[in-house]
């Protein structure tokens, strides 16, 4: 993760003469927790996005909420802050870019909450259509904390996909 940020702050110096914007906008989700031996949990999320651009990259923080879809065995759900940042492939009006970071989130249970913390990465491509930026990203997040699910301590991975827009 350092190095990807010492790798955004290294490009950004090339880019030293542009100002940095800042983006601001929502991003609606969709996931599925899969963990073996677990039904599937679908969950949508909903979340704040600001994103803080120079030349090709970005920082980016996003508060937000998960909500918990109808399953069986892992149902949870809550608050979450994300951490991360981005690098555009390409200059053109629509590019793909590359992103990562790290979501730390208060899990909520049927049974109990949790602290829970997921790094994730992210393939993007955004768009730009007069002042406002559209994007749709496929993500992956692997729990390194345990997610609250009966008497078993569950890690699962939670691949997704999201749109969003930003101003």
């Amino acid at each position: 993760m350092f190095a990807f940020i010492a790798c955004l702050l290294t490009s950004s110096a090339a880019h030293a003469d542009e100002a940095p914007q800042l983006d601001v906008g929502v991003r609606l989700g969709a996931a599925a927790a899969l963990w073996p031996d677990k039904d599937v949990m679908p969950m949508g999320n909903v979340f704040a996005e600001a994103r803080v651009r120079q030349g090709r990259g970005y920082l980016a923080i996003a508060p937000g909420l998960y909500l918990s879809g109808p399953s069986g065995d892992l149902d949870y759900g809550g608050l979450a802050l994300e951490l991360g940042g981005g690098w555009m492939l390409s200059e053109r009006p629509v590019a793909p870019y590359l992103g990562g970071g790290i979501a730390g989130r208060l899990q909520f249970s049927d049974d109990d909450g949790a602290v829970g913390f997921a790094p994730y990465g992210q393939l993007g491509l955004q768009g730009q259509v007069g002042a406002a930026r559209a994007f749709g990203e496929l993500r992956v997040y692997q729990n390194v904390l345990p997610v609250a699910a009966g008497a078993d301590d569950v890690f699962p991975f939670e691949p997704g996909i999201a749109v969003g827009v930003l101003f």
